[in-house]
């Protein structure tokens, strides 16, 4: 496998074009330094001194006189720094690159040096048993503004970009000394002018960004082009081949570009003959022959090469199961005018535009709009809210996140393999022990062990645990995770193959570790038979290579539903013991890793009997993602890992309660990661977190690592190491999951022993209506008098209506009226429904809309079975009142907002609680304190937004005090106070309207008392207002004067309020430093 870079290639060769060699400031005397210095390593003992006593000499004549970075002689402010302290605990890096004088160091890149010996990629006889490069990562998390990496052993130089360890620019000595081309790039990258900026962005940070929207645009390119010829092609087939089903057809034009998208790439990469596709054409064109199938004739030839190989010429024998005989394919007939719009495909260079992760993420595209395809063909109206990957829950998962995944998982279980050996009673090794070595090879005499054995014995022992770590991913996509198991195995196969060899002298046989790692280490299993073909696929090309065979995944990457067992409820069951028995013979996984499919529970409603029987995990509204985690301990050995990158909400949910309980009962928490709503799925709201844990029940006084993730760094586990903080298992709940600091999560123990919950002493929360067709039943207040006017009899069943935005704390303005075909029933104190024949004007008003109200949900089959009419709400509360007085509160806010009702409809948006002291329960509900338990119990919404679920509200330790009249008084206050603040606003946005002749009131009219005036102006003349430079002023000047009244009124208001927290606080019994705690934490 070949090196992972860290810029495209194409694209980094044509920015390098762009420097010209004269305009390196004293070329000669800088490539003469890099040539002595390569001189000095192959021919002096400069190779077998240590780095302390030369590295200074490095960085000087390399970073100083080569690189142009300023030394700290003479200058108060310079840019190069021997023996780097972090920030965050003191420990030394080797150098730093940045901006330094007395006071300040600010490093923007960090350098970790080694002797010309060390293996950069080797396990260092260290404290930590950190590899250089592992090494030189945990010096750069710890410093703020680092996102550059320089790791050497002056032979090589790796630069590395802070997020990942796997992809890195190598630049070796002897090829800067001898080559222009390759000292160019290093010049161009590493130079003082490019790799840092005191102010601005540097150069290479702009690269870098740069070459993602390239890739980006590439990958859009291409899957355009790659998307029409499968769609012509499939056409072309249906046409030609009308005798054979059309989901057959699909299959075989998938095939068929899989492929073709091999043949392509190995092209690119040389492991077939150069331009071997336009050979093809070629070759059918000299043809004197009749057919109009003779491309497909030759393509299938060499198709057939491809599988068998063909010596003469100079193609591999590839195998594999991808070009194995298809005598369905082979059948088709596929005619020569399709095959020039294959040649677009070849246009594209796979070796330097299109690498192996950017096709990756292509191909997830490709699973993800294969229903759309299949719509278009078919000329159907697609829906993308039904797409597959919507259904099959498809998301493409960043390789920032299967990397840091991949390396806290098999990484750290690894390094419990390697302590369990004693890696660290190792003894170190001296040039002498080697040569002990030696002398007991050559002689049969010498008995005793030496040093060296017992390093081989070690790392025989580690090759072998490499060799028979098993991996899966029970939803594996494409392949994203396998793909990034692959890379971290083949590093760490690579590294102990090296130094095995290094330590029996280059004597050792070393295992075909790509063959190796595809058919003894990798699992995956999907539900998408095309996921599957392309999981493979994928693998496929990070391993081809001109010698060998393509290795057989058949057995290894399977199709079926992971976690259904029974054909009575799919019709692709999967059986695990029966399809991985290699695997369960030998006790199951080692590692499970993934992204669990993000399924929504109302679309896996067939499958419920069968979880439901089979899962300890099962709630009747859970979404599948949660079998997915008690499916991986199932087929975890004792002692496995666990890595999901998933939903959050299990961890708040009410359906997430059995999988939480199961969680802290049968694992052992290692990692929690919270990234909130931020867009880790491109444009996909998800509330993702990472879960990392090991398959242990002894967890007593264990810490879990946990983080807030509050902006998206791509840089994940240096991120991650800066701001985790420990938290304790046993500290856990199973009624929700809260990662609390020790004080507040002692303040939230001390208020639910203390007191009771919400539900206890006020009762769940009811819902609003539902009417599950708004626009039908919604009167604006003109429409409402209107009706009024025709019929006054209408007014029994034209209501005020609220919904969640017009709540906010200790107030409510209904802007709207609602339909409303109920009357109270006194006697029964309930809700009837009205006869909508008593209200002709109405009946005739609805009528337009009564296609759609008989097809809502439920209202369907209540006509269909008498006990529904089609004017009825789809949802509604019987036992609510007009005539008494509720508490009501929105489902989202941004904080606490409850405030009174009475004689209103409540839309579904709102919630309502029946109290007989609403004044006070008003002011408790309001209150700081009761904001602060709430938030840590809650999930957000996005923008800051909190969901005021029940399942959330009826859980808040509630106080019970009554009969307080001072509250009950500063709260009628404070909501007279606030009745004049929105009577205020209301007023100034009215008279905006009537003044300037406003047709629409948006946010910027409606906020006037935030909205800057420039802002209010450009709102104005977007609304085609004329204004004149006095009329501008004008506003200015009123605006500003109602500001300051509004701000009055708000003081008065706010004042008001800080007493009324005060007596909440007081009855809470909160301590002066508990009530700061929670103002902190707001």
């Amino acid at each position: 496998m070949s090196q992972q870079y860290i810029f495209n290639r194409k694209y980094l060769s044509e920015q390098i074009q762009t420097l010209d060699i004269n305009d390196i400031p004293d070329f000669e005397e800088k490539w003469e330094i890099i040539k002595k210095w390569n001189y000095s390593l192959t021919h002096s003992n400069l190779a077998k001194t240590k780095e302390e006593t030369i590295q200074g000499d490095f960085l000087n004549k390399i970073f100083t006189t080569v690189l142009g970075y300023k030394d700290r002689i003479g200058r108060h402010l310079w840019n190069i720094q021997s023996e780097q302290k972090t920030t965050m605990d003191g420990t030394k890096a080797d150098g730093g690159l940045g901006f330094f004088t007395e006071t300040i160091q600010d490093v923007r890149v960090v350098i970790e040096l080694k002797d010309a010996r060390t293996d950069l990629d080797k396990k260092q006889k260290r404290e930590n048993n950190q590899t250089p490069v592992e090494q030189a990562f945990s010096y750069q998390y710890k410093m703020k503004n680092c996102k550059w990496v320089i790791v050497s052993n002056f032979k090589e130089i790796r630069l590395y970009h802070s997020q990942t360890m796997t992809e890195y620019e190598l630049f070796l000595m002897e090829d800067l000394a001898t080559d222009l081309d390759s000292f160019k790039k290093f010049y161009y990258l590493l130079n003082i002018n490019f790799l840092i900026d005191r102010d601005g962005i540097a150069k290479i940070d702009e690269l870098y960004i740069r070459n993602e929207v390239e890739e980006e645009k590439i990958s859009e390119k291409f899957y355009a082009d790659y998307k029409n010829v499968r769609k012509q092609l499939y056409s072309h087939l249906t046409e030609h081949n009308k005798d054979i089903d059309e989901i057959i057809l699909f299959e075989k034009t998938q095939k068929t570009l899989d492929r073709f998208i091999f043949v392509c790439f190995c092209e690119d990469s040389r492991l077939l003959p150069e331009n071997v596709f336009r050979q093809v054409i070629q070759a059918a064109k000299a043809n004197f022959g009749l057919s109009e199938t003779r491309i497909w004739d030759q393509l299938k030839a060499l198709f057939w090469s491809i599988d068998k190989g063909n010596p003469p010429m100079d193609i591999n024998r590839f195998n594999g199961g991808l070009f194995k005989e298809d005598s369905v394919l082979d059948n088709l007939i596929i005619k020569d005018d399709i095959f020039p719009l294959f040649e677009r495909i070849t246009e594209y260079d796979f070796h330097s535009e299109l690498d192996v992760n950017l096709l990756g993420h292509i191909f997830e595209q490709s699973i993800s709009d294969i229903e759309e395809f299949k719509k278009e063909i078919r000329g159907e109206e697609f829906d993308k809210n039904k797409s597959k990957r919507k259904r099959n829950g498809v998301f493409y998962t960043p390789p920032f996140v299967t990397r840091f995944i991949v390396e806290r998982t098999i990484g750290e279980w690894l390094d419990k393999k390697r302590q369990e050996l004693g890696e660290e009673n190792l003894p170190v090794l001296t040039d002498d022990d080697f040569v002990e070595y030696q002398k007991k090879k050559s002689s049969k005499r010498i008995k005793r062990k030496t040093k060296v054995e017992d390093h081989i014995e070690f790392y025989t022992k580690v090759q072998q645990i490499v060799r028979d770590i098993k991996i899966l991913d029970p939803a594996c996509g494409s392949g994203a995770f396998l793909n990034a198991a692959f890379d971290f195995l083949y590093q760490k196969g690579t590294e102990i193959n090296n130094h095995l060899a290094e330590l029996e002298g280059g004597q050792i046989s070393l295992f075909d570790l790509d063959k190796h790692i595809l058919k003894h280490n990798l699992y995956g299993v999907d539900i998408n038979k095309e996921s599957v073909e392309i999981t493979k696929l994928s693998l496929w090309l990070k391993t081809a290579n001109k010698r060998d065979p393509l290795t057989s995944l058949d057995e290894n990457i399977l199709c079926g539903n992971s976690v259904v067992a029974d054909p009575n409820f799919d019709s692709n069951p999967f059986y695990w013991n029966e399809s991985f028995p290699e695997v369960f013979n030998a006790g199951g996984f080692d590692i499970v890793i993934g992204n669990p499919p993000y399924v929504r529970q109302e679309w896996i409603v067939s499958i419920k009997p069968h979880l439901r029987k089979k899962y300890k995990t099962f709630h009747g509204r859970a979404d599948l993602y949660v079998y997915f985690f008690e499916k991986a301990f199932e087929v975890l050995k004792p002692g496995g890992k666990m890595g999901y990158i998933c939903s959050s909400k299990y961890t708040t949910t009410t359906y997430g309660h059995p999988l939480r309980s199961f969680l802290l009962k049968e694992s052992r928490l290692r990692y929690f990661m919270d990234f909130d709503d931020l867009d880790v799925f491109k444009n996909i709201v998800a509330y993702p977190s990472i879960i990392i844990l090991d398959k242990e029940k002894d967890v007593s006084e264990q810490e879990i690592q946990y983080c807030y993730f509050e902006e998206l760094d791509q840089a994940l586990g240096a991120y991650f190491e800066r701001k985790k903080r420990p938290f304790y298992q046993s500290k856990m709940r199973d009624d929700v999951w809260n990662f609390l600091e020790d004080n507040i999560g002692a303040l939230n123990q001390k208020m639910l022993t203390t007191y009771d919950t919400l539900e206890k002493v006020l009762g769940k929360p009811k819902a609003g209506i539902k009417t599950a067709k708004n626009p039908a039943y919604i009167l604006s207040k003109e429409q409402a008098r209107k009706f009024i006017k025709q019929d006054p009899k209408n007014e029994e069943i034209i209501k005020p209506y609220l919904n969640g935005k017009d709540v906010k704390p200790y107030y409510s303005f209904s802007k709207f009226s609602i339909i409303f075909p109920y009357k109270e029933n006194l006697e029964k104190q309930e809700l009837e429904l009205v006869n909508i024949e008593d209200y002709p004007v109405v009946k005739a008003y609805l009528e337009q809309f009564r296609p759609d109200l008989e097809a809502r949900a439920i209202i369907k089959d209540g006509l269909a079975n008498g006990s529904k009419v089609w004017y009825e709400y789809q949802q509604i509360n019987k036992a609510f009142s007009f005539e008494k007085t509720y508490i009501t509160y929105p489902d989202i806010a941004n904080r606490s907002s409850f405030a009174l009702t009475k004689g209103n409809v409540l839309d579904m948006t709102l919630f309502w609680i029946e109290t007989p002291d609403p004044y006070r329960e008003l002011a408790i509900l309001n209150s700081s304190i009761f904001n602060f338990l709430f938030n840590l119990i809650s999930t957000d919404a996005r923008g800051g937004y909190k969901r005021f679920k029940t399942v959330f509200m009826t859980k808040i330790p509630y106080v019970n005090a009554t009969g307080d009249n001072e509250i009950a008084q500063l709260v009628k206050l404070s909501m007279h106070i606030s009745n004049n603040v929105t009577h205020f606003e209301n007023k100034v946005v009215f008279f905006l309207v009537k003044r300037f002749g406003l047709k629409t009131v948006n946010q910027k009219v409606e906020e006037w008392y935030i909205t800057p005036i420039e802002e209010l102006l450009a709102e104005f003349k977007k609304q085609k207002v004329k204004l004149s430079q006095i009329d501008e002023f004008n506003l200015f000047e009123f605006i500003e004067t109602k500001k300051v009244e509004l701000e009055r009124l708000m003081t008065e208001w706010d004042s008001i309020s800080k007493k009324i927290d005060e007596k909440v606080t007081h009855l809470y019994g909160i301590t002066a430093e508990e009530k700061q705690m929670i103002l902190n934490n707001l």
